[in-house]
């Protein structure tokens, strides 16, 4: 198939780690069109966010982690174990959350991330494009509730006043290679459900 016409894993898949040799460019995962914005609300393109990380990094992959929102608990536990991973595996995060600017401006502060890292999607185009799981039963469930629970006792705070209308929509992420290369493709199936940190490694390190 041409380029852009290669399809993304089936959404049924929740991980899917590709082959080198059958690796998926990501204008052919995402499409190159769809905004999202900094935290001064100016529009960009996440291919174009991702070509600058890979840039200041000289070729290092660049790992892209959606969250459910910049309130969550659990999206900072989510980033927590990515810095984590970051220390043996030379890779650069980007963030994408489902809020405005200032809540991701904010976010940054309180994680330590630079705020060129933390990128929004008020609309979630990204997240449907993706095909990321969304609705009630994939936020509320006992899975999801352990999750919860263990990100509370890590000390992992919940912010009241960064949750967006539509609360329900999970997260996810990739590993973009050299090239623009999709190594990985990881759909969380509930909340808390993020991409495991050896994984990231073994692309990465």
């Amino acid at each position: 198939l041409p380029p852009r016409a290669r399809p993304a894993a089936p959404a049924s898949m929740k991980t899917t780690v590709f082959p080198a040799s059958a690796r998926p460019s990501l204008a052919s995962v995402l499409d190159p069109a769809l905004l999202v914005y900094s935290t001064d609300d100016a529009p960009t393109t996440l291919s174009g966010a991702v070509t600058v990380k890979a840039a200041k990094a000289d070729g290092a992959p660049v790992v892209v982690a959606w969250m459910r929102h910049y309130g969550c608990t659990l999206c900072r536990q989510q980033v927590k174990q990515l810095q984590k991973v970051q220390l043996d595996a030379p890779f650069r995060l980007v963030v994408v959350g489902s809020g405005t600017g200032k809540q991701a401006k904010d976010f940054a502060g309180e994680m330590g991330l630079e705020e060129e890292d933390v990128l929004s999607d008020p609309l979630r185009k990204t997240y449907a494009a993706l095909g990321f799981a969304k609705g009630v039963a994939s936020t509320f469930n006992l899975s999801a509730l352990s999750k919860l629970a263990g990100s509370f006792a890590a000390g992992n705070k919940q912010r009241l006043d960064m949750i967006p209308t539509d609360p329900f929509q999970q997260g996810g992420a990739i590993v973009v290679l050299e090239g623009h290369t999709v190594a990985l493709l990881h759909r969380d199936e509930f909340a808390g459900d993020h991409v495991k940190g050896k994984d990231i490694y073994d692309l990465c390190a």
